[in-house]
Order: structure tokens, then C-alpha cells, then sequence
């Protein structure tokens, strides 16, 4: 009896704690739409927050209310009088027969105050990218119309449903020349080359980059790709609905490309996309929606269509990097924790991608690379490249181990792994994993810093005079 009373001690102050903090967030929201000189994204963040908080007081994950956004009949000036009425309202009722079309009514008041503020969003940037058709006609400029869309996303890209908002601020004309700007296999080729750069991200630059810069491109490119994809559907679903037109899609989508079929972009394209880039950010944003999936999903993405050792070689390696939110996390930890958040049956898929003959292979190649001996049918590996391949090879193996033991805690019992390490003297790794091994050393090795003779005789020069 004395633990439910802590119980329901702890669940009312959980109560009042969050109806305090719901009056603190709308009367800071009243205030910020109020003053004439307020950023409608600052608006924006205290609007999210106070709908989560909203959701957590009424223990939902959904509000009964209307989520499709829709042009309220008032001003957005017009919003504070009315919130505050509408809260007076749902507290009064608060355990009263009325109390759900209290609520719904409170949260059809903050759908509508989105509403407005997202239009204000596009609104105060005094439209800035010049969306008439001279962007696009007569002298089909792909470069002028590619860094256009890149701006226009790199300013929006954090905003909720930023392309819907985008697409009613568009005129009838301009919502028809940006649909046939997709519809054009001219200005979708582009698109598609930035589809295989984000497959590809090494064959962007000339030369080689760094592992740290390989993986903030593809980040790049993979953001810069799923918005613009978001952006056609947006397109041409406005443009269906208000002017009948109907869009082709020359797009290319999703993550790979089927065995046998190859991309190829041109070099016009290629630099075009470098110098978006240049200006694209290439942070992550922990607090928006994430843009890539979970970098489990990542992995088996290396098995879809056929067997890509070199991209599991990647997903492996973005996987043991911890959490950007958090930084005390080690390498260990963010593997188990991405690990013991897969269900029971994802679990049990992975470890059988991980377990088939394939994958074998692959560990078996890995292993004879870091041995110290010669292979006709691989580089000839120096003492550090060859470390290089053993961390790999060490991490696929703590991979497997991680999955193994997270099932025996489910009560799921496994075979023994097969053993990898024996009968290396008549194995010899195919073409794939050949190239993968190469991966590793061209991206994952540290490039061993030359010597600086003029330097070092500066240094003694300076030893001597002392």
C-alpha cells in the first residue's frame, strides 16, 4: 500500500509538473506573437514544445484534430487572444464531461498557429530565390537552377513540412515551371547524378579524402537527395490537385541499384554538385527528424540485390561511432545499444545476414590481409594497413558477438560461428572483397606524415642556440 501511494505521489507531481511548464511555454508563445520583431522560427520551437508537452499530459501520441494543415480563417495576430481562451477553457474542463472537445479545440488552435507561423517562415524571407520562369527558360541554365534548389532546401531543411509551406507560396505559374522543370529529363539527370554520388561519394573528389571527410559528404549528398526527393512529391502532388498536371518521375530512389546497372554522371554535373556542397551544411542536426536510417539498417542495405562488402565495411564503421547527442558514449557502448534496440525478429534476420556464406567470405579475406604474407591476389600491405584490416576484421567480429549474446538473453540458442581462422593456406579472396580490402586501405589508414626537414633544421637551430 505504501508503494502505490509513492507511485501515484510521483505520477501527480509528473501531472503538475507538466500543466506548470504548459502555462510557462504559452505564455512565452502569447509573448513571442505579440512582438512584431519575434523570428517566426523562434515561435516555431516553443510551438513544438508545447505540443509535446500536451502529448505527454494527455498520455497520447496522437490528438483528435485535424493534422492536415489547412488555411485557418484568422490572422495570426488574431492567435493570442485565442489560445489563451481556448487554454481557459481546457482547464476548467480539465475533468469534466467536455474535456475532449476542450482538447480537440486547444489543438486544432495550435495546428492553425503552425499553420501561420510556417507561412510567416517563407513570408519574411521576402521570397529570395527569384522563382519566375527566366530561372528556368529559354536557356535551360542547370547549374542556375540546381544551386537554386540546393539554397532553398539548405534554408528550409529544419522546418516542419517545410514543402508543403513551400508549395503555397508558389503562384499558379510557378508551380507549373518548377513541375516541368522536374518533368524535364534535363533538369532530372542532375538529380539522378546526385543519386550516385550519394552511392559513391569517393568518386567525387580527384583525390582521395580523409575517412572523417568521406562520411560528412555522404551525409551531404544523402540529405541533399532525400529533400529534394520530398520536395517532386510535394511538387507534383500540388501540381495534380491545382492545375491537373500531371508530373513523370525520371527520379531515381532509394539507397542502391540492382546488380549489372551502372550510373553514369556527367563531369558538367559533377562540379556543379561540388559547389553546392561548399555552401550545403554538413553538421547533423540531433534535434530535426534524422534523414538516415538506423545504421543496423544501414548493414543490411549491404546485402540487398547482391553483397557489397565495401559498403558493409562503411555501415560497420558508422555504426561504432557513438551518438553525436552523446559524447561519453564509447565505441562498445553505441554498438550494443543499437544492437538491443532491434525487435527479436530483426535481430534474428541480421544475425543471419551475418552468419550466410557471403559474410563468411568476407571475414575469411579480411583475415588473410592482415596476415603478414604475401597474396598474388592482394597489394603487397604494410605493417599499418595490415593493422588496419585487423581492427576492421575485429570489429565485424564483435558485431556477430554483440548479436549472438543479445539473442541468448532473448532464450534463443545458436549454432557454433564457424570457424573463420583455419585452412587459410587454400583460401583466396574473390574480386569483391579483393576491392573491399583495398577500401580499407585507401579510407581507413592513417597517411603517414612526411618528415619537414626544413623544420626539423629550424628546430635544432633553435636547440643549439640555446
Amino acid at each position: 500500500m505504501e508503494s502505490l501511494k509513492q507511485l501515484l505521489t510521483i505520477h501527480s507531481y509528473t501531472k503538475a509538473r507538466l500543466r506548470w511548464d504548459i502555462k510557462g511555454l504559452e505564455r512565452r508563445l502569447v509573448s513571442l506573437m505579440t512582438d512584431i520583431s519575434s523570428e517566426p522560427r523562434l515561435c516555431l520551437e516553443v510551438l513544438e514544445q508545447l505540443m509535446v508537452a500536451y502529448q505527454r499530459l494527455y498520455a497520447k501520441t496522437s490528438l483528435p484534430a485535424q493534422e492536415v494543415p489547412r488555411p485557418p480563417s484568422m490572422m495570426l495576430r488574431d492567435f493570442p487572444l485565442i489560445l489563451q481562451a481556448r487554454a481557459q477553457t481546457l482547464r476548467s474542463e480539465y475533468h469534466g464531461e467536455k474535456k475532449s472537445l476542450a482538447l480537440a479545440a486547444y489543438w486544432q488552435c495550435l495546428l492553425d498557429i503552425r499553420y501561420c507561423l510556417n507561412q510567416e517562415a517563407f513570408g519574411q524571407s521576402n521570397r529570395p530565390f527569384s522563382y519566375h520562369t527566366s530561372m528556368f527558360a529559354p536557356d535551360h541554365n542547370i547549374e542556375r537552377w540546381f544551386l537554386w534548389l540546393s539554397d532553398l532546401i539548405r534554408l528550409h531543411r529544419n522546418s516542419p513540412r517545410w514543402t508543403h509551406s513551400f508549395c503555397q507560396t508558389l503562384s499558379n505559374d510557378e508551380l507549373k515551371t518548377i513541375a516541368l522543370s522536374f518533368h524535364s529529363l534535363q533538369y532530372s539527370s542532375i538529380v539522378n547524378s546526385l543519386f550516385y554520388y550519394k552511392i559513391h561519394p569517393e568518386t567525387l573528389l580527384d583525390t582521395l579524402p580523409a575517412a572523417e571527410q568521406l562520411l560528412r559528404m555522404k551525409h551531404q549528398l544523402c540529405d541533399l537527395h532525400t529533400h529534394i526527393e520530398d520536395l517532386f512529391h510535394a511538387i507534383a502532388q500540388r501540381s495534380w490537385e491545382q492545375l491537373s498536371l500531371k508530373i513523370a518521375d525520371y527520379l531515381y530512389h532509394g539507397d542502391e541499384l540492382p546488380y549489372g546497372i551502372h550510373v553514369q554522371p556527367l563531369q558538367t554535373h559533377k562540379l556543379i554538385i561540388e559547389k553546392a556542397l561548399e555552401v550545403y551544411p554538413s553538421s547533423i542536426d540531433t534535434q530535426a527528424a534524422p534523414v538516415l536510417d538506423n545504421p543496423v539498417q544501414d548493414i543490411l542495405r549491404a546485402y540487398k540485390f547482391w553483397f557489397n562488402p565495401t559498403r558493409l565495411i562503411d555501415a560497420i564503421i558508422n555504426l561504432s561511432i557513438p551518438s553525436l547527442s552523446d559524447k561519453e558514449t564509447s565505441e562498445e557502448d553505441s554498438f550494443i545499444h543499437q544492437i538491443q534496440a532491434l525487435s527479436t525478429s530483426e535481430c534474428l534476420d541480421f544475425y543471419g545476414y551475418l552468419s550466410n556464406k557471403d559474410t563468411q567470405y568476407f571475414l575469411r579475406s579480411l583475415h588473410m590481409g592482415s596476415l603478414d604474407r604475401s597474396l598474388p591476389t592482394l597489394p603487397n600491405r604494410s605493417a599499418e594497413e595490415r593493422a588496419a584490416i585487423a581492427a576492421l576484421y575485429e570489429k565485424v567480429r564483435q558485431l556477430i558477438t554483440y548479436v549472438r549474446e543479445t539473442l541468448d538473453n532473448r532464450n534463443i540458442t545458436l549454432d557454433a560461428y564457424p570457424d573463420i581462422e583455419g585452412n587459410v593456406d587454400s583460401f583466396d579472396p574473390g574480386k569483391r572483397n579483393q576491392k573491399a580490402i583495398q577500401h580499407i586501405i585507401t579510407h581507413y589508414v592513417s597517411p603517414v606524415r612526411r618528415r619537414q626537414s626544413s623544420v626539423d633544421d629550424l628546430l635544432c637551430e633553435m636547440e643549439a642556440d640555446k
